[in-house]
């Protein structure tokens, strides 16, 4: 993960960008929540905006509409030449990825929360000596610039937003967004990108109570903290940056969807190709190490893509992340590569007889508690 995020390259998002997304979001998003959201009804777009970004577990909920519901933003997420975007790598008209646009989404909400949980009512001024009179009386007779205004003090608030910014990437982070709350500066800096290894609130809370563990390779933090860009919603310019490749060499979602199309997965799933594509993005999560596994179990990328693919569809996104993300448990993945093995996965030619090892794997493993219903 630290040489993915290494080699993440930012652009540039020009005003125009920036201002399409806002119009987006204030507008046409919104107008879908304001009709399928009863408890927006009777609310205006700026009121309905306002409270999705200052609420978490809202923004959470209308995420899950999005994911849900695709259809209803068919006309919303498309790319320049009007067509329906179907994964989250694919660039929408206003020149960025959807990926991109849900991080903005991410760190705006998580920045109004850190301030409206942090940040003092009003902006703590920085102490400065007035100016003598006969500087003030230059300056009116424009002979000298104008004493420089105060500067704000930085707030936790500001500290916090900072140290997490280029690790707020993922929607599944909103759930944890009060949590990251009271973790001590010092140690989000030294985790650096190591954050997103704690997907759940009970794994912020022991970071919270028995800090970094021993051995953890602490991320070096930086001398100073990088300017800090407009949020959505607020802004007139930004740099959103890319998401992170994930740094898995020869596994990316472009290559597995090129071997989806190769293998006829749509039909395998009897799914249309936006689907498929979604799924594909989904599938894509597998942390490098879970990859190394199936690799070790003998499985190439056909096998993987089958397989990821056909666990996704089983058990959905969130729990496909949990299982075999960052955090996959080593007892987990043990067990399912040596089923593989058992299966005979790797040898196999047809990717229907490939799901239907992989299903019958998941079954025996729902039925044994390895993993859930």
């Amino acid at each position: 993960m630290k040489s993915a995020l290494s080699n993440w390259q930012r652009t540039s998002l020009d005003a125009g960008d920036i201002d399409r997304v806002n119009d987006t979001l204030r507008g046409p998003v919104v107008d879908i929540f304001l009709t399928h959201v009863p408890a927006f009804q009777g609310l205006t777009r700026q009121q309905a905006f306002d409270t999705i970004m200052n609420n978490p577990a809202l923004a959470e909920e209308c995420f899950k509409l999005f994911r849900k519901m695709p259809q209803l933003f068919d006309k919303i997420v498309v790319d320049i030449n009007g067509r329906t975007v179907g994964h989250e790598d694919q660039r929408l008209a206003c020149g960025r990825t959807l990926a991109d646009v849900i991080a903005l989404i991410v760190r705006a909400v998580a920045k109004r929360h850190f301030y409206t949980r942090l940040a003092p009512a009003r902006p703590i001024a920085a102490a400065a000596q007035p100016p003598s009179a006969w500087r003030r009386m230059m300056a009116r007779l424009r002979l000298a610039s104008p004493p420089p205004k105060p500067r704000r003090k930085a707030t936790r608030a500001d500290s916090l937003y900072r140290a997490l910014r280029d690790f707020l990437l993922y929607e599944w982070q909103l759930p944890l967004i009060p949590h990251y709350v009271p973790l001590p500066v010092s140690v989000v800096r030294q985790l650096g990108p190591r954050i997103l290894e704690y997907r759940q609130p009970q794994q912020l809370k022991a970071l919270l109570l028995e800090g970094l563990p021993p051995n953890v390779d602490r991320a070096s933090s930086p001398s100073s903290a990088p300017a800090e860009p407009p949020e959505v919603g607020t802004s007139k310019a930004g740099e959103p940056g890319s998401r992170p490749r994930t740094g898995r060499p020869g596994l990316n979602a472009e290559a597995m969807w090129k071997a989806s199309q190769t293998l006829e997965l749509t039909s395998l799933f009897k799914i249309d190709e936006q689907e498929m594509r979604r799924t594909i993005a989904h599938a894509s999560a597998a942390s490098g190490q879970v990859l190394a596994a199936f690799a070790k179990a003998g499985l190439k990328l056909r096998e993987t893509v089958v397989v990821l693919c056909t666990i996704d569809r089983l058990v959905g996104h969130a729990h496909l992340a949990v299982m075999l993300g960052p955090s996959a448990a080593p007892r987990l993945l043990s067990a399912i590569t040596e089923q593989f093995r058992r299966e005979g996965v790797a040898a196999m030619r047809d990717p229907a007889d490939i799901r239907q090892a992989t299903l019958r794997i998941l079954v025996e493993f729902r039925k044994n508690g390895l993993i859930r219903s």
